[in-house]
């Protein structure tokens, strides 16, 4: 039977972000009260000329803010008698003027998502300050291959047109880090939430350090740039006086597979026998390529796709994986490529044409079927008999 995993993710987001509120309050209080002891160091008579000089700015007798500021401008904090340790018990981790920055800009808006009643039931998605992502993981000892990832979502009251979209894909370490596999126009309210599904492929491993091929992750459709995201959360902010509010909410996020391939294949189906004189490198790459054609509805894939899955194939190899587990990878993610996911039709045209007989085939076989064009109607798109009226008739 398939494995299956499914996660209500305001349990942790909730938890999570409760805690981000209370760090916040506990570094803000650290540096008021760091802040005020510097106001005291000052007031004393031994630092009477450089309290002249700091409060030249009558901002920084009232403002820590500004305080702090000239501090750092004249660069005489090792100057200040009597001056407290920042790294003081009662101070550690208050002593940039980040953290009082953090709290003006973040703070109410981090308060406010309690605000929405749907957070009890689910995750509000923000795209600054609180619940970005909603992460679902593949339990260690799950196989690789390609598996269904299904979510109950929908759109907030407060959801403008251009935020009204969900972006899935793997996610890393960095905000900036993150490889979409689907993106989907989320419509429905929060009364009739939508449930959508999508065929993804888990790694066996991850091939590199900077994304997470064995956890899903959902968000706001939003920039690439995490800096382009926080200038616009303080443009925003400095219009309404706190963040832009959620768009997007999810009820539950589950994960089930493994699945069979699109042509219910199985692997030994797949490795058709190696030819005599074929080394272990070109066979793998023409298992790959020839599966990627397939899976592709009989458009082959691009040299530098292959090259790519084939390095992940000897990457295994050489970890010491045997031939048939090493090819299984690059064929999983075969399935999770965007040519496999959607039916592509790439031209420059700028007016409208006619389909060519490959694309014509595919939408014929989906339209009928809902399913991929099979080798009969595929060969005739290759001969370019399926043009004939009385041919495209014949296969309807």
């Amino acid at each position: 039977s398939p494995l299956r995993k499914r996660i209500e993710p305001e349990e942790q987001a909730n938890a999570t972000h409760r805690n981000l509120i209370a760090s916040t309050e506990q570094a803000h209080a650290k540096y008021h009260a760091w802040a005020g002891a510097v106001f005291a160091a000052l007031a004393k008579p031994e630092n009477a000329e450089l309290s002249k000089r700091i409060f030249q700015d009558p901002r920084a007798r009232v403002d820590a803010e500004h305080l702090y500021r000239r501090l750092e401008d004249y660069s005489i904090w090792s100057q200040i008698k009597g001056l407290p340790d920042p790294n003081d018990e009662r101070f550690k981790g208050s002593a940039g003027l980040y953290r009082k920055l953090a709290y003006d800009r973040d703070y109410r808006y981090m308060v406010d998502y309690w605000s929405l009643p749907q957070h009890a039931t689910g995750v509000c998605l923000t795209t600054y300050a609180g619940p970005r992502e909603v992460d679902i993981e593949a339990d260690r000892t799950w196989p690789s291959g390609v598996y269904k990832l299904r979510c109950r979502v929908a759109a907030l009251d407060t959801a403008t047109p251009e935020r009204r979209f969900l972006e899935i894909g793997h996610r890393g370490g960095s905000p900036d880090d993150f490889q979409p596999l689907a993106v989907h126009h989320v419509v429905r309210s929060v009364t009739e939430p939508e449930t959508l599904e999508i065929d993804v492929a888990l790694a066996a491993t991850n091939p590199g350090p900077r994304l997470d091929l064995r956890r899903f992750s959902l968000r706001e459709k939003r920039p690439y740039s995490f800096a382009e995201v926080e200038r616009r959360f303080v443009q925003y902010k400095s219009q309404h006086d706190t963040g832009p509010k959620p768009a997007s909410w999810i009820d539950w996020v589950e994960l089930e597979g493994p699945l069979s391939s699109p042509a219910g294949e199985r692997l030994q189906d797949i490795l058709f026998p190696r030819p005599d004189g074929l080394g272990e490198q070109e066979y793998a790459r023409e298992v790959i390529a020839r599966f990627a054609t397939r899976a592709f509805r009989d458009r082959s894939p691009e040299t530098e796709f292959v090259a790519g899955l084939l390095d992940l194939f000897t990457s295994a190899r050489e970890a010491g994986a045997a031939f048939e587990t090493a090819i299984q990878e690059p064929l999983a993610l075969v399935l999770a490529s965007p040519s496999f996911l959607y039916l592509r039709e790439p031209g420059h045209d700028t007016e409208r044409r006619p389909l060519d007989a490959r694309e014509l085939a595919v939408r014929l076989a989906y339209f009928l079927w809902s399913a991929p064009p099979d080798e009969a109607l595929l060969s005739l798109a290759r001969d370019g008999t399926l043009a004939d009226e009385a041919v495209l008739v014949a296969q309807a």
